[in-house]
């Protein structure tokens, strides 16, 4: 039951970050806007997290819950634990995670569907 209902997670995932890279390499403009710029790349993971990969989760404590396991796992230091637990979260973490929400994800849903259609295609076409 775990493992389908993680499946079925990632089935809605919108341009997840991978390898642990920067968010900036998955949403270029990030380096352009002032509230991204001033965000550690924790915090950025988590914005994301919170304010995209989870919104669907009504539940506030269970969103924040979620965001913080799936930006910091185990690996989370207590202080910051608390804090964001509590509500606490950094002024810059909640003005950005409020400006995440200007951005266009249908548009960028539909790019990412078109991409993945072109490489199945270009794969089926070179398996041929």
């Amino acid at each position: 039951m775990a493992k389908e209902k993680e499946h079925k997670e990632k089935v809605f995932e919108l341009y997840p970050p991978s390898n642990n890279r920067s968010l900036t390499t998955l949403y270029p403009e990030l380096k352009e806007i002032n509230h991204f710029v001033k965000l550690n790349k924790m915090e950025l993971f988590f914005v994301y997290y919170y304010a995209s990969y989870h919104k669907e989760e009504k539940d506030k404590q269970k969103r924040l819950q979620k965001a913080m396991y799936s930006t910091w796992g185990n690996r989370i230091d207590n202080k910051t634990k608390e804090e964001y637990e509590s509500g606490n979260f950094p002024e810059r973490v909640r003005i950005a995670i409020d400006k995440w929400n200007d951005f266009d994800l249908p548009a960028r849903m539909n790019a990412n569907m078109a991409i993945t259609k072109a490489y199945d295609n270009v794969v089926k076409v070179m398996s041929e």
